[in-house]
């Protein structure tokens, strides 16, 4: 079926041709492979059939290339397409006809005798449905004129929505039209389920159709929220049941029992869902109706495709499932919404207001709504805001109307949203209330009269000079750390939690006066000012500072810097000096015995000092400034607090609830450190066949070269042999070269060190094994394989003139990108931090939680259900691969330095022989080792037996 220029055979048969029509499923998946050569302007011949059908892994589907040749020994010529094309398509009416006869048939014995015209409706809707597909190929094309006059002809009739939203202001400024997809998206617990609900509800009381399709929850969950939003009975008590219920919530939850029955409300609970059996109801409740109903679908990540496809990605399946919607809804002139999640990005946002770029998974659902909605509760980040009950509907695309804000209240103790109370009950969006009721009672509640609290820089003080954590004293307010950070910060709390912080405040500075230093006798009311030194000579850089801050060298209140830093100038009032002398007898009454001022310290003293004794400020590297380390966020050491908080101090309970939460703990604060970043990652790209598994539990066919040595002989003897683990071997490898795009393919025999990503080699010849571990692991099978970056990278610098072990690698084609090493250097070292800070102070909690976050975060990086946020397979590879290179570095290096190297295993394992003490740093860092085992090979006996005789 070769198209020429005056004739496109393939053209004409698919204005013919629907899917469905063949009887063969076989010459479906034959003729699906020609339109996607066809459509992407490729040539249809039997060998670019052929590669196509290879690569959607559909060749041995049909029979082979043995069944495709003898399809094409059968097939017409190319001016007979057409005919044949028609003949297809009738043959299909006819098995539809005689499908939708039987169905009809089937439906009749069954009929009772007072149901007889539910039934003939039933079956003339199919037969009118299945007449009108006929020409439902050629009624979307035409000229613009045919149809001119019937659209002018309708827009003397007011346009009804075929939906309704049961919300006043949203329904005024979106119009939900046939055909429409639109989409409710928000973060976890903002709101979703109970706004589209109340929707289907709305909807239904109207009397229009309405479908359900609830995939997150099940049947008793979606039937206690929908009595609790219609009666007000309390969720909490529904979902307890027996005697939770009282008497009153019984009668009015019967009062709403006989509507509810009687809405055409359908619901489907169906964990697996399709667009195909989307369409599928919409059809059944169409024919059964007269008319399409709004389908609503909780939520659309949790979809499945029609082709069912283990090897489709994340990104992939979303962006499918999102435009067989759009067509579903087109064709059956259903209105769609769709639930959706959003990811992290509004977390780490001003404000945390969501955009519609947060979708997760797919831009594609972006591209294809007719209008998007973003849900946004202040209350949900700050249970005291002024707005709480409020939620923010953000409009962020509407295709039939302006993008706005429409705010509503929530009540989702009843799981349900509803208007905004306003005078008269009528919503008047953005116009002023003329009733000043109102306002009226909102001056009523207010009072003028508030707590007063210290400046921000005095309650910073306070709390750093009782050495009190934020996390610590936000746990003990209700609140969280950066709460705290931010009324420290200037930040004005309100209501309950301002009377609670001033509690807090009022009883430090009252325990930091009780144990201040007092001097004894009297004092003149002039003394009552502590004196300012001047500034001696040669002390050019001192600064008075606006406000008392910690001095560099005994913590205490200082009022001036030297060279930046907060110094007493005066030794006696430095407690990391001098102790503070004890006061002089009076000589006279009222007056104070003043002693002579000594020299203030110079500048080099000062730095001396500060590193003898006294407490030093840590810092840390912030942009182009440092800042205290004290004031950096600590996320992990936050929800470590927050944790323990939460089950009053039990580690084994603290540390089960933080291993569970590790995985999304990980990705928050891997969105936490790449704020800045000068790179975007692609967080769902498409991968290659190569980086796919082959079956539902088997592996891709990328080799990651994980060592499994032991050395085959040892000399003669007795040996003890040191077991040695390194430490954090998967956080070290954090620290690789990551592709940031799509990997795009390659070939030729070049290495390019700007880009990475898997690579087909020929290895080298390794003639080592007898010391030292081939750098490609254990692998049975000769001839090319597919690698990582990082063992590449490793077999060519062995290659190199340095070391000369073996030859270069042979690369015969490679997938990969453009590629950065500290693409994740931040997220490596906060983590290294926490540990290094854990193992310091014993914390054994914080520890395991650091060693979950980058163990899991590695593990799920590919295809996994715990990590829905970042698929990238690839990443995994390299990772892992970069821990095994640097294992086998370690071995070579043991080697070099002369000791026995006897097994490499793993990432963390090396058994050697000798001083090892001498090579590597003992300890728990990250790049120290520890000692695993010790045991002996060998004996005397073998010594003295293989010992070399002497000359004779």
């Amino acid at each position: 079926m070769l198209a020429t220029p005056a004739y496109d055979p393939i053209a004409d048969a698919s204005r013919v041709l629907k899917q469905g029509d063949w009887s063969r499923p076989t010459h479906e998946t034959v003729w699906t492979a020609l339109k996607t050569l066809h459509g992407k302007g490729q040539p249809t011949g039997l060998p670019m059939v052929v590669a196509e059908l290879t690569r959607s892994g559909d060749l041995d589907r049909i029979g082979g290339r043995l069944a495709l040749s003898q399809m094409v020994q059968a097939a017409c010529s190319s001016g007979d397409v057409e005919h044949y094309a028609t003949l297809v398509h009738g043959y299909a009416q006819v098995r539809a006809l005689q499908a939708a006869l039987g169905r009809g048939l089937q439906m009749a014995r069954q009929t009772a005798p007072d149901a007889v015209d539910y039934t003939v409706r039933a079956v003339q809707s199919e037969l009118d449905f299945l007449a009108a597909g006929g020409d439902e190929g050629d009624r979307h094309y035409n000229r613009l004129g045919d149809d001119l006059d019937e659209h002018l002809r309708g827009l003397e009739t007011t346009t009804v929505a075929a939906a309704v939203t049961g919300l006043t202001d949203l329904d005024q400024v979106m119009m939900m039209l046939p055909g429409n997809v639109i989409v409710i998206a928000g973060r976890p617990a903002m709101g979703k389920s109970a706004l589209t609900l109340g929707i289907a509800i709305a909807n239904a009381t109207t009397g229009r159709p309405t479908l359900v399709h609830s995939l997150e929850m099940g049947k008793g969950e979606v039937t206690n929220r929908i009595l609790a939003a219609r009666s007000r009975v309390g969720l909490r008590r529904l979902l307890q049941g027996g005697p939770a219920i009282e008497d009153d919530d019984w009668a009015r939850i019967q009062r709403h029992v006989p509507d509810l029955k009687d809405l055409p409300l359908w619901m489907d609970y169906t964990s697996r869902v399709s667009p195909s059996r989307v369409r599928h109801r919409i059809q059944t409740i169409t024919r059964e109706t007269g008319q399409a109903p709004l389908v609503i679908i909780d939520y659309v990540q949790l979809m499945e495709t029609d082709q069912r496809s283990g090897r489709q990605s994340a990104y992939e399946r979303v962006s499918e499932i999102s435009r067989e919607l759009k067509i579903v809804a087109e064709e059956t002139g259903a209105v769609i919404i769709c639930c959706a999640q959003l990811n992290r990005g509004s977390e780490h946002r001003e404000g945390k207001r969501p955009a519609v770029s947060d979708l997760r998974d797919s831009g594609q659902i972006e591209q294809d709504a007719s209008g998007i909605i973003l849900l946004h509760r202040e209350d949900a980040y700050e249970p005291t805001s002024v707005r709480a009950g409020e939620v923010d509907l953000i409009i962020g695309k509407n295709r039939n109307g302006p993008t706005c804000d429409v705010t509503v209240a929530h009540q989702l103790h009843y799981g349900r949203i509803r208007d905004m109370a306003k005078p008269g009950g009528v919503t008047q969006m953005g116009q002023p209330m003329s009733d000043r009721s109102a306002i009226d009672a909102l001056l009523a509640a207010a009072t003028p009269a508030r707590t007063p609290l210290p400046p921000a820089e005095e309650r910073r003080r306070l709390r750093e000079e009782l050495h009190l954590p934020r996390a610590q004293l936000a746990a003990a307010l209700g609140v969280s750390a950066s709460t705290v950070g931010g009324w420290e910060a200037g930040r004005e709390p309100g209501g309950e939690l301002r009377e609670k912080y001033a509690y807090f405040l009022d009883g430090a500075a009252a325990k930091l006066e009780a144990t201040a230093p007092v001097a004894t006798g009297p004092r003149d009311v002039a003394a009552s000012e502590p004196p300012t030194p001047a500034p001696a000579d040669g002390l050019d850089d001192v600064d008075v500072l606006a406000a008392p801050q910690p001095c560099v060298l005994c913590g205490q209140p200082a009022r001036h810097q030297v060279e930046g830093f907060p110094q007493h100038l005066d030794p006696a009032e430095c407690a990391a000096t001098a102790p503070v002398p004890a006061a002089a007898p009076a000589l006279a009454a009222g007056v104070v015995a003043v002693p002579e001022q000594p020299a203030p310290p110079q500048p080099a003293q000062s730095a001396r000092a500060g590193r003898q004794g006294g407490r030093g400020v840590k810092v840390a590297p912030v942009g182009r400034r440092v800042q205290a380390a004290s004031d950096i966020p600590d996320p992990i050491g936050s929800a470590v607090a927050a944790v323990l908080a939460e089950h009053g101090g039990d580690l084994e309970a603290a540390t089960a609830a933080l291993v569970k939460r590790a995985i999304p703990d990980a990705m928050a604060l891997l969105d936490h450190t790449r704020k800045g970043g000068r790179y975007d990652i692609v967080a769902h790209p498409w991968l290659p066949d190569i980086l796919r598994k082959q079956t539902a539990r088997g592996a891709d066919q990328v080799w990651e070269a994980r060592p499994k040595w032991t050395r085959p002989e040892l000399p003669a003897g007795r040996h003890e042999v040191t077991a040695l683990d390194v430490n954090g071997a998967y956080l070290s490898a954090l620290k690789t070269h990551l592709p940031l795009g799509q990997l795009e393919h390659s070939t030729g025999d070049h290495h390019d060190r700007r880009r990475a990503g898997v690579h087909l080699i020929t290895p080298p010849v390794w003639d080592h094994d007898a010391v030292l571990p081939n750098p490609i692991g254990n692998r049975d099978e000769p001839g090319p394989l597919w690698v990582t970056e990082p063992t590449l990278r490793l077999l060519l610098r062995l290659a190199g003139p340095k070391h000369g072990l073996c030859d270069p690698p042979e690369i015969h084609e490679s997938w990969t990108s453009g590629a950065t090493e500290g693409l994740l250097e931040k997220f490596r070292i906060a983590l290294k931090d926490a540990r290094d800070r854990a193992i310091a102070e014993d914390d054994e909690v914080t520890l395991e939680y650091v060693k979950q976050m980058y163990a899991k975060f590695v593990s799920t990086l590919g295809e996994s259900n715990y990590n829905r946020e970042l698929y990238r397979t690839d990443w995994m590879h390299l990772i892992r691969s970069q821990a095994f290179a640097n294992l086998w570095t370690k071995a070579f290096k043991a080697y070099d330095e002369g000791l026995m190297v006897v097994r490499a295993m793993g990432t963390d394992e090396l058994h050697v022989i000798g001083d090892w003490r001498a090579v590597f740093p003992e300890g728990r860092g990250v790049t120290e080792v520890k000692v695993k085992d010790v045991y002996t090979v060998g004996t005397d006996q073998d010594q003295a037996m293989q010992a070399p005789e002497g000359p004779s």
